[in-house]
């Protein structure tokens, strides 16, 4: 797997090669990118559990697109280990094994204010921002 500069996704298209990712959350999904080109399969595992397959191939002409999968829900709270292997099997409209994931995405995360510059701390103009923020029931600050 490499991180591809023009897309700024995860590539590969080598069966048998595995990436991985440590995510926080209780609820995890992946974006990848679907096209009618040579594209592959990828089997995805949270925490070893049940595989999920994603296709990066589809029958459309009109162009590719960003498909949006959930991988895992109800997960306990912390982080956990997202494990992406590409797939000797393929659709059998392709004839390659290219799978370009563009990010994994979290639900379950305790909100923050970052504010401009976000990861730092707030600037004293914008904490009085952030404490009016409005958090949805169960998240923290």
């Amino acid at each position: 797997w490499t991180l591809d500069a023009k897309t700024q996704g995860w590539r590969s298209d080598e069966p048998g090669s595995v990436i991985a990712f440590e995510v926080d959350g209780t609820a995890i999904l992946s974006m990848h990118h679907v096209i009618k080109r040579a594209m592959g399969k990828a089997q995805v595992q949270v925490d070893g559990g049940a595989p999920v397959i994603l296709d990066g191939w589809f029958s459309g002409t009109w162009g590719g697109y960003r498909s949006t999968s959930l991988l895992a829900k109800d997960l306990k709270p912390g982080k956990h280990v997202v494990r992406i292997e590409l797939l000797a099997e393929k659709n059998s409209g392709s004839d390659g094994h290219a799978f370009t994931l563009y990010g994994l995405g979290a639900a379950g995360v305790a909100a923050r204010c970052a504010g401009p510059g976000f990861g730092k701390k707030p600037h004293a103009r914008h904490r009085a921002q952030c404490s009016k923020m409005s958090v949805p029931r169960g998240l923290t600050r």
